[in-house]
C-alpha cells in the first residue's frame, strides 16, 4: 500500500498546490523534468519586457503626410493578421492616428522573422532589419541613419518594405515586466544558470543583459533560438525554455522542459510542458521549488516503503511477525507516506 501510493500521492498534491497559484504541469513526468532544469532561457518580448510596447517613433522614407498615412496603414494591413505583440502595437499606433488598415491579399510569417503579403499588387514585408538584409531590400541613406539612431537609444526596431525597397520604419520603447529583476535572483538562488534568448539587436540585448545581470543572446532567429538551446544544454545540463509567443514554439520544444507565459498561442501552448495563466514571473521559480521538494518527497516515500517491505515481508514469511502487527505496520506506513 505505502509502495502504491508514494508517487501519486505527491506529485497530486504537487499539482493541485501549483494549479492553485496558476502554474499548470502537464503531467508528472513535467514535475520531474522541471526539478532537474538547470538553465532557464528566456525570451524577451512579451516574456521578460511588458506584453504590450509601444510604438514611439514612426518614420517614412518619404516626407509627404499622405505618404505616411499610406505607409502606416500597409503596415497595419498586415499586422491584424498577426498575434505578435509588435504586429498589435502597431494596429494599435494607427488605429489611434485615425488610419484605417490596408486590405492584404496575403499575409503569412515568414519564419517568425516577420511577415509578408501583397497590397495593391505590391509585395509587402514587414520584419526586423536583419530580416530586410537577408531579403536584400534596399534601405535608403535617410532610414539608414535613423535605423542606427534607434537602435543606440536601444528601441526595438520593425521595418515595412515594398518591392523590395524599405518605405518605413518603427521604433518601438518596452520596459522589464516590474518583477523581473525579483524572479531572476530567486531563480539564481535556486543554482540554475539564466540566459536570455533574443531576436532583437544587439544593443538592445546587451541593455538587458546590463540591467538584470543575465547573460544574453542577441539577434537570434526561432531556428537560432534552437541552436543556443542545444549548446546551453551541453554546457550546464537540462534547459528550460520561457516564452509566450508563437515565434517561441520551436525552442520550447527544443528544451527540456517548455514553459508558457500566459499559455500563449495554441502551438505554443501544445509544445510547452508548463503552462502559466498569468504574467508573473515569480511563478517560475515558485514551479522549479515545488518541483524539486516533490520530486525529493517521492525519493524519501520510495525510500520508506521499500525499506518497511524489505525488513517486514521477510520477518511475516518467517513467523516472526504477527498479523495484527503487521496490519498496523501497514497503516501507518501509509500514514507516513
Amino acid at each position: 500500500c505505502a509502495l502504491g501510493i508514494a508517487t501519486p500521492m505527491a506529485m497530486w498534491l504537487a499539482l493541485g498546490k501549483a494549479a492553485k497559484r496558476g502554474v499548470l504541469f502537464v503531467g508528472g513526468a513535467a514535475v520531474e523534468g522541471l526539478a532537474k532544469v538547470r538553465v532557464v532561457a528566456f525570451d524577451k518580448t512579451g516574456t521578460l519586457s511588458d506584453g504590450e510596447p509601444q510604438v514611439a517613433e514612426f518614420l517614412t522614407e518619404s516626407t509627404a503626410s499622405n505618404e505616411d498615412g499610406h505607409v502606416l496603414a500597409v503596415a497595419a494591413g498586415l499586422s491584424r493578421s498577426s498575434t505578435h505583440v509588435l504586429s498589435r502595437s502597431i494596429v494599435r499606433y494607427a488605429a489611434g492616428r485615425g488610419v484605417e488598415p490596408s486590405a492584404t491579399a496575403v499575409a503569412v510569417p515568414i519564419g517568425g522573422a516577420g511577415l509578408s503579403g501583397e497590397v495593391a499588387s505590391h509585395k509587402v514585408q514587414l520584419g526586423s532589419l536583419k530580416m530586410m538584409q537577408a531579403t536584400s531590400a534596399v534601405i535608403g541613406d535617410t532610414l539608414m541613419a535613423q535605423s542606427a539612431r534607434i537602435v543606440e537609444r536601444g528601441y526595438g526596431l520593425s521595418c515595412l518594405s515594398r518591392d523590395g525597397r524599405v518605405i518605413g520604419m518603427f521604433a518601438f520603447a518596452e520596459q522589464l515586466r516590474p518583477e523581473a529583476r525579483d524572479a531572476v535572483a530567486r531563480i539564481r538562488k535556486l543554482d540554475c544558470r539564466i540566459c536570455v534568448l533574443t531576436g532583437d539587436h544587439s544593443v538592445r540585448g546587451a541593455i538587458i543583459a546590463r540591467d538584470l545581470g543575465v547573460e544574453t543572446v542577441a539577434d537570434l532567429s526561432p531556428d537560432e533560438k534552437i541552436t543556443q538551446v542545444r549548446r546551453l544544454r551541453c554546457e550546464s545540463g537540462r534547459v528550460a525554455m520561457v516564452g509566450d509567443g508563437l515565434n517561441d514554439a520551436p525552442a520550447l520544444a527544443a528544451a527540456d522542459v517548455g514553459i508558457a507565459m500566459g499559455c500563449g498561442p495554441d502551438l505554443t501552448r501544445r509544445t510547452a510542458d508548463v503552462c502559466l495563466l498569468g504574467n508573473d514571473l515569480r511563478t517560475i521559480p515558485f514551479a522549479i521549488e515545488l518541483a524539486r521538494r516533490t520530486v525529493r518527497t517521492v525519493k524519501i516515500n520510495l525510500a520508506w516503503a521499500f525499506a518497511y517491505n524489505l525488513v517486514a515481508i521477510p520477518m511475516a514469511m518467517m513467523g516472526t511477525l504477527r498479523p495484527v502487527y503487521a496490519a498496523i505496520a501497514m497503516v501507518v506506513s501509509s500514514l507516513i507516506v
